[in-house]
């Protein structure tokens, strides 16, 4: 998705990446996408948890932090059927944030402020 944004809105380092992959035979050329793609979502993810710590420290949105050990969170998963669904969306939100934020600060270090201001 976020490659996908990124190519739609001509962002420059995806546009450096497409070009530069664009021509490489077809088979390595999907093996680079792949990776290449896997790298940006490992990204993605921890900028959407370091937002998503800093949220909680400074109490934005209502987020207080609460922490448990790993022990009490597998036994509460077992006793709650909804506890992972619930933690599979909380990392679909933390990453979808993550994504949008560094989609816009690319686009507004690309130029983007004098894109806005006309």
């Amino acid at each position: 998705m976020f490659f996908f944004l990124g190519f739609l809105m001509d962002i420059p380092v995806i546009m450096v990446v497409w070009d530069k992959l664009h021509n490489l035979p077809v088979i390595l050329q999907l093996a680079s996408y792949i990776i290449f793609i896997y790298f940006l979502g490992v990204l993605l993810s921890r900028i959407g948890s370091f937002l998503k710590e800093i949220s909680m420290k400074w109490n934005l949105f209502g987020m207080k932090k609460t922490s448990v050990d790993y022990e009490t969170f597998v036994k509460s998963e077992m006793d709650d059927d909804k506890l992972p669904i619930l933690n599979r969306q909380a990392n679909l939100y933390r990453n979808l944030a993550g994504m949008f934020l560094t989609l816009t600060l690319l686009y507004l270090v690309d130029g983007g402020f004098s894109n806005i201001s006309t």
